[in-house]
């Protein structure tokens, strides 16, 4: 695929809003820089031991894309991004996920980018992106160059979408997600070779770069399984509707994003994501998946779980809460400094190697102190 392709593909920025150094690398077909993904979803079916000759293959598959990934060189330059979507407010979870973001952007001498993800209408929740924002700014975490909708980018999903099919590399289908649980939980392509007509179905991606294996830089390198590496999966939903995976993959590529550091929740989701790099012949981003902060119930705090909007008052102790979450080193008399400063102090003591590897309860007083503000916001 060529630049010019790619800019089609993608879109382009005009040059009076795009920030110096933040423009995509070229669009050919280049090895993939770095991997990253960890345990997806064990299938319900029975039916999941793989030919011996068949595990031969996909080894051999996995090894060469741990290879392809160790000895691709680095970019260059640093662009990290936060993609929230506008379903709720920002809470103590998605803090951790922005923070996390923005330190390792800022450590690296990068770019922090900001998109906002309001490509599914009927979750959003009115004036939650503009919120979002003020959240951000709110608590000291400035981004880089403009804020991009998700919204206003359309016409780039479409173009994506037609360039897959003129290759061959979509379909149509028609299957429902009660059909596809009673297969365990991964679809089996059965509309592959159907050519349905577009009315009424939604649209696969062809899967033909199954994605095997991959290095987190925090967890290390994790396997997917086999069912999920071989799926095709939705890129257009049946009601029209751009799928998550292909908007992401999209958006990331134009913004030339280097690195993706998010939570340990989107983990299938980056199995898929960086099998339609691959297909779409663009760079492979890195990947940190970080810990979820949990309930008192034990489930990962999200908006769909009710959890409390951070507060509007002083932000320190809530960022005091989030850097003891990461378990990142501390100034010993953080109430002496202001804002700026304890994040300045963050960034220059920021280390992955002192993040657990797995999620922990909130801490009470933030629970308490984020539900004691709700609303404001």
């Amino acid at each position: 695929m060529s630049e010019d392709t790619g800019s089609q593909l993608f879109g382009s920025q005009p040059s009076s809003s795009k920030p110096s150094g933040s423009q995509p690398p070229g669009f050919q077909l280049v090895a993939a820089q770095l991997f990253a993904a960890a345990q997806p979803r064990t299938p319900q079916s029975p039916n999941t031991q793989q030919p011996v000759v068949q595990q031969a293959a996909i080894q051999r598959s996995a090894n060469q894309q741990l290879s392809n990934q160790r000895s691709t060189n680095q970019p260059t330059e640093y662009i990290g991004r936060f993609a929230p979507s506008p379903s709720g407010d920002l809470h103590f979870g998605s803090l951790i996920a922005a923070l996390g973001s923005y330190l390792q952007a800022r450590a690296q001498g990068g770019k922090w980018l900001v998109r906002i993800e309001d490509i599914d209408p009927p979750r959003e929740v009115p004036g939650a992106a503009s919120r979002i924002l003020v959240a951000l700014e709110h608590y000291g975490l400035h981004w880089d160059g403009p804020v991009i909708y998700q919204s206003q980018r359309h016409e780039a999903y479409r173009a994506t979408l037609n360039w897959l099919e003129q290759q061959g590399l979509s379909y149509y289908c028609t299957c429902t997600r009660s059909r596809i649980h009673q297969l365990g939980g991964f679809y089996d392509g059965y509309c592959r070779d159907r050519h349905l007509p577009a009315s009424e179905a939604a649209i696969r991606l062809r899967q033909t770069q199954p994605v095997y294996v991959f290095y987190d830089k925090l967890l290390g390198e994790l396997h997917a399984h086999p069912a999920l590496a071989q799926e095709d999966f939705i890129i257009r939903r049946r009601d029209g509707l751009f799928a998550y995976n292909l908007a992401v993959v999209v958006d990331d590529a134009f913004q030339g994003v280097t690195e993706i550091v998010r939570g340990a929740d989107l983990i299938e989701p980056t199995v898929r994501q960086i099998a339609l790099y691959q297909q779409l012949q663009h760079p492979v981003p890195g990947y940190i998946h970080l810990p979820l902060a949990l309930n008192n119930q034990g489930n990962k705090l999200s908006k769909q779980n009710h959890a409390p909007p951070l507060p509007n008052g002083d932000p320190r102790p809530i960022l005091i809460d989030a850097l003891k979450f990461l378990r990142q080193p501390l100034p010993e008399y953080w109430q002496d400094l202001d804002l700026y400063l304890l994040l300045r102090y963050a960034v220059e003591h920021w280390t992955l190697a002192s993040i657990p590897l797995k999620g922990a309860i909130t801490p009470q007083k933030t629970q308490r102190h984020s539900q004691s503000k709700h609303g404001e916001l």
